[in-house]
C-alpha cells in the first residue's frame, strides 16, 4: 500500500517538476500535448509542466540474446540455432515514436532473417562463420527504418538435433 502511494507521488513529481536531466548514454523525445516537439541530448532541459512529456531511452551499444529456434537446412538437417544481436539506437524519434516496441520488431525480424538464411543453405555452409556476416547485413538493412544500427548478429550456438514427432490418430468411440 505504501509503495503505491510512493509511486503516485513520484509520478506527480515527474509531471509537475520543470527540469529534466538527460544522461550521456540517453536521448529523449519531447511531446507537447501528445505531438512530437523535439529531441533532447545529454544535459539539463526545461519543460512546461503538465503539457510536455519526455520519453528518454538508452542509445549506447546494447546486446540482446535471441531464444533458440529449430530450423531445417536446405539438405534436410534439423538444427537448433541460438544467437545475439549487438546494436545501438541512432534515431530516437523513429525508435520511440514511429514503431511500436522496436526491440520486439528487431528480435522478430532477426529471427525471421536467420530462418530464411539457414533454409537457403546446407549444413556445411551454415557451420562456416560466413553466414554471420550475411545475416548481419540483411538485418542492418531491415532495421534502419526503426532507428537502429545493428553492429553485428552472431550465431552463438548451433547443433544438429534429432526430432521425434508423435502422431495421434483419430479415436472414435462407438
Amino acid at each position: 500500500m505504501l509503495d503505491k502511494l510512493i509511486d503516485l507521488i513520484i509520478q506527480i513529481w515527474d509531471v509537475l517538476f520543470p527540469i529534466v536531466k538527460i544522461y550521456d548514454y540517453e536521448q529523449a523525445v519531447v511531446m507537447r500535448n501528445g505531438k512530437f516537439l523535439k529531441i533532447w541530448t545529454a544535459g539539463r532541459h526545461y519543460k512546461i509542466p503538465y503539457f510536455d512529456d519526455v520519453l528518454n531511452h538508452h542509445v549506447s551499444t546494447t546486446t540482446i540474446a535471441l531464444s533458440p529456434q529449430s530450423l531445417t537446412t536446405k539438405d534436410g538437417q534439423s538444427i537448433v540455432v541460438k544467437g545475439m544481436i549487438k546494436y545501438k539506437v541512432t534515431d530516437i524519434h523513429a525508435f520511440l515514436i514511429l514503431v511500436n516496441d522496436a526491440k520486439d520488431a528487431m528480435v522478430d525480424s532477426t529471427m525471421g532473417i536467420i530462418r530464411e538464411t539457414v533454409n537457403e543453405r546446407d549444413w556445411v555452409e551454415v557451420q562456416t562463420g560466413k553466414i554471420d556476416g550475411l545475416i548481419s547485413s540483411r538485418v542492418t538493412k531491415a532495421m534502419k527504418e526503426y532507428g537502429i544500427a545493428v553492429e553485428k548478429v552472431t550465431l552463438t550456438d548451433m547443433a544438429i538435433m534429432k526430432s521425434f514427432r508423435l502422431f495421434l490418430g483419430e479415436h472414435t468411440i462407438v
